[in-house]
C-alpha cells in the first residue's frame, strides 16, 4: 500500500540553495509587474474576506458547505479580476518602488 522508502519528514526543499536560485534568474519588468499584480490579488482577497465576515448571515436556512465554498471561490476570483484591472493601487505603488530598486541594482553608479 504505502512505499516505506518515502521519508515523509524530509524537508521538501533544501533552503541553502534559495540564494543561488534568486541569483541565477534574470527577472524582467514583466515578471515584476506580474508579481505585483499577484500580490495585489492576494491582498484584495484577504481584504474582501475580512469585509465579507462583517456581513450578517440571514435567511431561513443555514448556509450549506457548498454555498460557503462558492462564496470563497467567488471572492478569490473577484480579487483576481480587480487586480488585473485598475486594482486598488497596491500593485502600482509596489511596482514603482521595486522597479526603482531593480534599476539601482543594475546600475548602482547612477
Amino acid at each position: 500500500m504505502f512505499d516505506s522508502k518515502i521519508d515523509f519528514y524530509a524537508p521538501i526543499m533544501n533552503y541553502n540553495n534559495i540564494k543561488e536560485l534568486n541569483q541565477t534568474k534574470e527577472y524582467t519588468e514583466e515578471d515584476l509587474k506580474k508579481a505585483c499584480q499577484e500580490f495585489e490579488a492576494i491582498f484584495t482577497e484577504q481584504l474582501l474576506k475580512a469585509m465579507h465576515k462583517t456581513v450578517p448571515s440571514g435567511g431561513i436556512l443555514p448556509k450549506s458547505q457548498a454555498q460557503k465554498m462558492w462564496e470563497e471561490m467567488y471572492i478569490e476570483e473577484l480579487a483576481k479580476e480587480v487586480a488585473l484591472g485598475e486594482g486598488v493601487g497596491v500593485a502600482d505603488a509596489l511596482y514603482q518602488q521595486l522597479s526603482a530598486q531593480m534599476a539601482y541594482k543594475k546600475n548602482p553608479s547612477e
